[in-house]
């Protein structure tokens, strides 16, 4: 049992005095909410990425592990392909190029074949569907090196490549490309920052001509670099990698890679019960601070209140009850400040790339759940801090604090 009236005048009096521990468990909370805001915005981010693309369900093949391994070949991927358990197979090479127009804000790109699996949404396109590609059609980042290529859309541009003309030699190589498409460049994408997408034939050439071999030669003189193989369901992927290592190949799963992208979102999520405890533990030692301030300095209002009639454990009640509203106060101005800078924030950063993190498009609020949590965490932090010191200095006798004063 507590007396509101007797809350409210104290709260009144000594609201400027609290101000600092107001203030900094409001910080507290706003940071609180924004390391959730990022942890939800990391957790969608990998869920788009399992569910959008199927890399769950493929496993990579590379001719380039260090070892005793099996190359990719066009005999291999045949082979490949009749694993009980496999969909498809794709070869994958990747290969350098630059614009020649220097008004193209875009540096060193790398020309890799468009396949079904793993790789990341495209968000505009000339046409829909834009897939499959045709011939010298590229699909590029939305954004590289800072930079927004979209604007490129439709454009016939011409870039230059590398052409083998000798053991250790090469000269440039030009071709005209059509830009039909962008993808969302903070996907995290698989191929590595600066992928363009070009149809599979228009890769291979590219690659075969910095090996000096003819497009039909890849794969066989030199081999692919890498292939992606497709499972037909998730269930099937680590028995199609152990087949595939089985038969000497060197094998990984995409689901290792994403769920150590999980493991990233889990390091956000224990910063952010990390930070919590912090103002937890801000909070419960405020609780004693304060409690024991009151002890000192309230001995003849105590007094007088047990001279009235007051029990012991009213008058600890409308001590705790003096916390309570102080930390209601800070759970209400942080939440309010936390969830309102981090919607502008997510509206403003929408598409951009954080810490390897897309930000999605749409705002982004914590779950209500939190939101209530937080809102009485402090105040529930500092009442466990004064109850002690608060049912204590409440236990005072009457004759004893008015004679003391």
């Amino acid at each position: 049992m507590f007396d509101g009236l007797l809350v409210r005048r104290h709260v009144r009096s000594d609201l400027r005095r609290q101000r600092s521990l107001l203030v900094l468990s409001a910080v507290g909370v706003v940071l609180v909410i924004w390391v959730m805001m990022v942890g939800d915005a990391a957790q969608q981010h990998t869920q788009e990425q399992v569910t959008e693309t199927g890399a769950y369900r493929s496993v990579t093949v590379s001719s380039e592990h260090i070892g005793d391994v099996r190359p990719v070949t066009r005999d291999a991927l045949e082979e490949m392909g009749r694993i009980p358990g496999v969909r498809q197979v794709q070869p994958w090479v990747q290969e350098g190029f630059l614009f020649t127009d220097q008004s193209v804000p875009a540096g060193a790109l790398w020309a890799t074949p468009h396949i079904d699996v793993g790789q990341p949404p495209i968000v505009q396109a000339i046409r829909d569907p834009v897939l499959p590609l045709q011939p010298n059609e590229v699909i590029l980042p939305d954004r590289f090196e800072g930079q927004a290529l979209a604007e490129y859309l439709g454009d016939t541009l011409e870039i230059e490549y590398t052409e083998r003309s000798g053991p250790e030699t090469g000269e440039p190589a030009y071709r005209d490309v059509r830009v039909v498409g962008v993808y969302d460049s903070g996907f995290g994408n698989p191929d590595g920052p600066g992928a363009a997408y070009f149809a599979h034939e228009t890769a291979i050439e590219i690659a075969a001509a910095r090996e000096g071999v003819p497009p039909g030669s890849l794969g066989t003189r030199v081999p692919f670099p890498k292939a992606i193989v497709e499972a037909e369901s998730g269930d099937e992927v680590l028995g199609v990698q152990r087949a595939l290592t089985e038969r000497g190949f060197y094998a990984e799963s995409l689901q290792g890679q994403l769920t150590g992208l999980g493991e990233s979102v889990t390091v956000v999520e224990l910063l952010g019960w990390s930070l919590l405890g912090v103002v937890g533990l801000y909070c419960l030692g405020s609780g004693i601070s304060i409690g024991a301030n009151v002890a000192r300095t309230r001995r003849r209002d105590i007094g007088v209140l047990t001279a009235m009639g007051f029990t012991r454990t009213r008058i600890t009640g409308t001590l705790l009850g003096e916390l309570a509203t102080y930390g209601l106060l800070a759970g209400l101005v942080g939440v309010a400040v936390g969830t309102a800078t981090g919607a502008i924030g997510s509206t403003l950063l929408a598409g951009e790339n954080i810490l390897g993190v897309s930000v999605p498009d749409e705002i982004l609020f914590p779950d209500w759940s939190i939101l209530f949590g937080l809102l009485g965490f402090p105040a529930a932090a500092l009442m466990l801090g004064g109850v002690y010191p608060a049912y204590r200095a409440a236990g005072l006798p009457a004759d004893t604090a008015l004679r003391e004063e």
